[in-house]
């Protein structure tokens, strides 16, 4: 649970599966978090104080973290990332390990970098909105945070590559109550995706 490292993944490396909800995995905006790996607006307390603009969904993060991790208690990775995040210092880590990058006045993320041949990675990896001249302008708080979870004899630190905890998810998930109706394929009732 506690940060050592992090770094930017590059766009060629950058596919994740993780863990989703039926809410989440059908979210286009709004307040439903995946319940591992998601945007900083879900996984950081402290993603307002840098400036995040839209709603901060943590709590509802924290509260998936840790209703998996009561059903589950066996997942040491899922327990190290629920103790890191519920310290609240994700963007602050992320900052002070110059993934992210804010201003030394405000302590807001920066929106642009003055030096564009040579800015960071973050801002060459990351889309954005457009500012009232029509000049795009990527945005670090919709940064994407996937953990990599060190464990001593433990081959696999990516979460999002660990079969075991993909399988706890199912079976955690599985167990929670589901709709019912009736399937239009098998014409049976049954629980509804």
């Amino acid at each position: 649970g506690n940060f050592r490292r992090a770094s930017v993944v590059p766009r060629t490396e950058a596919r994740t599966i993780i863990p989703a909800t039926e809410d989440s995995a059908g979210r286009t905006s709004g307040t439903t978090p995946h319940p591992l790996c998601d945007k900083l607006q879900y996984v950081a307390a402290d993603y307002a104080r840098f400036g995040g603009e839209k709603d901060a969904c943590y709590e509802d993060y924290l509260l998936l973290l840790k209703q998996w991790l009561e059903a589950d208690g066996s997942q040491p990775k899922l327990k190290a990332v629920c103790t890191y995040v519920s310290k609240g210092e994700v963007v602050s880590d992320l900052v002070k390990a110059s993934v992210l990058h804010a201003d030394e006045t405000s302590s807001k993320l920066v929106n642009e970098w003055p030096d564009k041949r040579n800015a960071p990675e973050i801002f060459k990896l990351l889309a954005g909105g457009y500012d009232n001249k029509g000049k795009h302008k990527p945005w670090q708080a919709d940064a994407f945070v996937r953990w990599s979870v060190e464990i001593p004899g433990d081959p696999q630190p990516e979460v999002w590559l660990d079969n075991e905890l993909w399988q706890s998810w199912e079976s955690y998930y599985g167990s929670l109550e589901s709709r019912q109706g009736l399937c239009f394929v098998t014409g049976s009732e049954t629980e509804l995706a």
